[in-house]
Formats: C-alpha cells, sequence, structure tokens
C-alpha cells in the first residue's frame, strides 16, 4: 500500500459554478423552435435576452458548454489524491483512526499521571511506543514536560 500523507496547504476547492452546466444546457434547449423541445421540458417562463436558435445551429451554441466540462474535467483531475481507489483512502482512514484512539489512550494516561502527581518518563513512553512510533512517544514526552513545566517542577 503506498503512503499518502496529508498537506496543511491544499488548494482551495473550485468554486460550484466550475460544475453547473444545467442552466445553460436548459437555456439552449429553450431557445430552440418549439417543435423541436421535447415535450416532457416546461415551458421556458422566464422573458428570453436572446433569440431562438435554429436547430442547425445547435452544435456551435454547445460549444461553451463543452469547453466549460472539459475545464470541470481538468479542474476535478488536479485535485489531490484524485487519483487515488477507494480502497487506499479507507486504508488511510481506519490507520488515522487506530491512530486517534491510541493517541486518546496516550493523552488519558497523561491527565490520570498529571492528576496522581507520577512523573515516571519511561511508562509514559513505553505506552506511546507500543506500536514502535518513536514520533508518537517523543510527543507524549513533551507533552510530560509541559505538565511538569506548568506545574513548576523540571
Amino acid at each position: 500500500m503506498q503512503q499518502h500523507t496529508t498537506t496543511t496547504s491544499m488548494p482551495p476547492f473550485p468554486p460550484p459554478q466550475t460544475f453547473n452546466i444545467l442552466p445553460q444546457i436548459y437555456d439552449l434547449i429553450t431557445r430552440l423552435p418549439s417543435s423541436t423541445i421535447p415535450s416532457t421540458i416546461p415551458p421556458h417562463n422566464l422573458p428570453s435576452t436572446t433569440t431562438p436558435i435554429d436547430p442547425k445551429d445547435l452544435l456551435q451554441a454547445a460549444v461553451p458548454i463543452k469547453l466549460k466540462i472539459q475545464r470541470a474535467k481538468a479542474t476535478t483531475s488536479a485535485l489531490p489524491d484524485v487519483d487515488r481507489t477507494i480502497e487506499e483512502q479507507t486504508d488511510e482512514m481506519r490507520e488515522l483512526e487506530r491512530r486517534i484512539e491510541r493517541l486518546k489512550g496516550v493523552v488519558a494516561d497523561l491527565g490520570r499521571r498529571a492528576g496522581a502527581g507520577e512523573q515516571d518518563r519511561e511508562e509514559v513512553g513505553a505506552h506511546a511506543n507500543e506500536d514502535g512510533n518513536v514520533k508518537e512517544e517523543s510527543q507524549a514526552m513533551m507533552m510530560m514536560e509541559g505538565i511538569e513545566q506548568s506545574r513548576g517542577t523540571t
């Protein structure tokens, strides 16, 4: 499994207008003569500011919509991790949930130790390092040092 890390500086999500093509399609269809519009489409009740379009010009009139669809596809392809499978994302979420639970345990243990006045650094380090994660152990040690400093002991 490929490890993906999340970055704190994600690009902004594109505005909804990037993907909203239905009004343009509706406007284009309503510009067609009445005999060419399927009966399932309700009549256009808004005042039209555009002129009717000849069916032979429909392809040319649809070019802006096609371009908007192409831009939306390109925008979607540029989003981070869009190439990852659902299985990869699910695996990462499970791993992150396990890490959260492990860290909650470390924090709860630190709270109990701080409340009881215990200052046994080796036990805290051993608890945080159950899965061999050195980074979590150092985070737990830093938290213990912060608690000790706030209590005025070093």
